[in-house]
């Protein structure tokens, strides 16, 4: 499906109306080769003609909206980010890439997630379209998106260069590559996309001002790699960007409909209380591995025991009528312990996999459809108890200091009943 940008101005952001896109910090392009030397401009465009520098004529009469309309027309960012880490993970760097287009007035690529790598081996193809996991029409208020055989038309199937971190940003740049020539060889397998060999992206990167006409805007079909160093740059009107972006990349409206159900299901509608169980102590377990950190885990199972008491004081606080609990599979024994506490209707994902609606099967028979129900179960929750460390809790937490109505988000570790040690 493709998403052309909106032609109206009613769902244009407030940063977007005012921002002058003043060039204010360096990004390393990977177009061709690297130089120690002065830069470089790139040689070819995706239409094999030679680049244009074109300066912007300072006080010039173009509109911003007209500015940006015309640019998003024709120029694209892909986020190269694949197997790094769980799909919470590449979701928060979907949305660093996002805050860069947005910057850059370029149209997003809609790429695909895979499975998260805890579920087992040979996932690597096994990917879900963007739009199962948000909601493309919602998003394309905060931002225009192309689908990936659409970007791959206009672009020939491949991309003209590679947006890379700063360099005032202290980066490994032999590990960085090496990351990127197995990411080259993903995105060619699984999308048929094109990025430039490693021997190119190393000898002939780029240094250009991030937002300047003469440079970047010239490059239609763009890429960014390294997007998780993008995060320690600085953007003029970031918060506002960041706001727009986190208020429109919601989950897909099956997600949320599916979401509706359970809530209303399981409480009856009434107001309630969402766990995000993930300490990360026991993830070396899975795969019949053996655990490396038992102190660790016995650590944190003792702390279930104690935070038992500041969950029933939230309950009788906020008249919080039930509990769900989202959990790996490892993590279990939270469950058990709340529920031999004798704290009433205490629910996990079992729930939904007893639930007889038809509308509920592809989440029992998919761990990466039952992870965006339950995180939207979590999301909507009246109370929300999540875990530090988590890219799962961080995405919710993110997008609900973003809701209008005032929703109380709490680290599990900051509860009164915690011990680090």
């Amino acid at each position: 499906m493709t998403n052309e940008p909106s032609s109206s101005n009613d769902s244009t952001p407030e940063w977007r109306k005012d921002e002058k896109h003043s060039i204010q910090r360096e990004a390393g392009i990977s177009n061709i080769e690297q130089t120690s030397g002065k830069d470089l401009l790139p040689e070819q465009g995706s239409s094999g003609e030679k680049s244009v520098v074109k300066e912007t004529p300072v006080g010039k009469t173009d509109s911003i909206l007209e500015r940006e309309t015309a640019v998003r027309n024709m120029r694209y960012l892909l986020p190269v980010e694949y197997y790094n880490s769980g799909p919470n993970y590449l979701y928060r760097n979907f949305k660093i890439a996002s805050i860069v287009a947005a910057y850059l007035n370029r149209i997003i690529v809609e790429i695909s997630f895979p499975r998260h790598f805890s579920q087992g081996k040979g996932l690597e193809e096994d990917i879900r379209p963007f739009n199962t996991t948000f909601d493309v029409k919602q998003f394309n208020k905060a931002l225009p998106t192309i689908s990936i055989e659409n970007f791959k038309h206009k672009c020939n199937n491949s991309v003209d260069a590679i947006l890379l971190p700063p360099r005032t940003i202290d980066v490994n740049m032999a590990e960085l590559f090496d990351d990127y020539e197995k990411h080259r060889l993903i995105f060619q397998k699984l999308y048929g996309i094109i990025l430039p060999k490693e021997s190119k992206a190393k000898n002939e990167s780029l240094l250009y001002p991030l937002g300047s006409d003469s440079a970047i805007d010239d490059i239609k079909c763009l890429a960014i790699f390294s997007i998780r160093h993008f995060l320690r740059v600085e953007v003029p009107n970031i918060d506002r960007i960041k706001a727009d972006i986190d208020k429109n990349l919601i989950r897909s409206k099956d997600v949320r409909d599916a979401a509706e159900h359970v809530m209303s299901s399981m409480c009856d509608g009434k107001p309630y209380l969402a766990i995000h169980w993930r300490n990360k102590s026991a993830e070396g377990c899975r795969f019949g591995k053996q655990c490396g950190q038992m102190n660790i885990v016995e650590l944190v199972n003792e702390n279930a025991k104690n935070v038992v008491n500041d969950i029933r004081v939230l309950q009788k606080q906020y008249n919080l009528s039930c509990i769900y609990v989202a959990y790996p599979p490892y993590a279990v024994l939270f469950i058990e312990i709340l529920r031999n506490s004798s704290i009433p209707n205490v629910f996990d994902n079992g729930y939904i996999l007893n639930d007889n609606n038809p509308e509920l099967e592809i989440y029992k028979q998919d761990d990466y459809m039952m992870s965006l129900l339950e995180q939207e179960v979590c999301f909507q929750a009246d109370v929300f108890l999540g875990w530090r460390m988590s890219d799962w809790t961080i995405i919710i937490q993110r997008c609900r200091n973003r809701m209008e109505n005032k929703t109380l988000t709490i680290e599990i570790q900051n509860l009164p009943s915690w011990k680090d040690e």
